[in-house]
């Protein structure tokens, strides 16, 4: 159930969008569909140097 569990948060998008109907595989960015923002945004964190 979770802290928001029944509460007005609870059904809230992290994206303050409608959560697709059909999830859509390699979109990173929940806009519901694959494009170059996806890209764009898994390349950025792909060259991070996370090396300790």
């Amino acid at each position: 159930m979770g802290a928001y569990g029944g509460t007005e948060e609870a059904s809230k998008s992290y994206f303050d969008a409608p959560v697709c109907q059909t999830p859509v595989a390699g979109d990173i960015n929940g806009d519901c569909k694959v494009d170059f923002k996806d890209f764009a945004i898994m390349g950025y964190h792909w060259l991070e140097d996370n090396r300790e």
